[in-house]
């Protein structure tokens, strides 16, 4: 797999584990995982090559890493992004990453969850209010004030151009986790 090549699709093997998306992880420099399963999320960021998972800090908030319940996967940093699916049985996935023909645009998403909690080993807890919604991504910054800033995640969007010249988003990959401030009134 070429670090240059933007969306190349993959040979996956039959069963995807923590074990095998962490080798991938350590070969191409990829810190942060998250995980969509039929019983919820799962954030992870890799550390001296091994992972740390919500469900590590936060069972009662994040299942734990069942194989036979993941829908997909996605291992990203600045470097590209793994992303894996789910297709019947079989897993699919792609390669995306930039070249120096790439034209992209980064765009910021704030995490759902304006009350947060830290939890132990550089997590913590995100609570979206009334709606319930709770997850636990990996703290974004070693002193994360959630009282003036947000959880964020950092998309970019590969651009290409229809026959008449009108661009649009031809795909689009994680790159980080970050902390957006806050604005008045948040």
């Amino acid at each position: 797999m070429s670090r240059h090549d933007v969306g190349q699709s993959l040979q996956l093997p039959a069963q995807v584990d923590l074990v095998w998306l962490g080798e991938q992880a350590d070969e191409h420099g990829l810190r942060w995982l998250l995980v969509h399963a039929d019983d919820g999320i799962n954030w992870g960021e890799r550390r001296a090559r091994r992972w740390v998972l919500s469900h590590d800090v936060a069972p009662e908030i994040a299942p734990a890493f069942v194989p036979e319940h993941v829908q997909q996967v996605r291992l990203f940093d600045e470097a590209g992004e793994l992303l894996i699916w789910r297709e019947g049985k079989a897993w699919r996935g792609r390669w995306l990453t930039e070249t120096s023909e790439s034209e992209t645009t980064d765009v910021v998403h704030l995490l759902w969850g304006v009350e947060t909690e830290p939890l132990q080993n550089g997590f913590v807890l995100l609570n979206e209010g009334a709606e319930g919604l709770r997850h636990a991504p990996p703290a974004v910054k070693q002193h994360f004030d959630p009282a003036q800033e947000r959880a964020a995640l950092h998309i970019r969007h590969h651009l290409a151009y229809d026959d008449s010249g009108q661009v649009y988003i031809r795909v689009s990959r994680l790159v980080g986790l970050g902390a957006q401030l806050r604005n008045k009134g948040e």
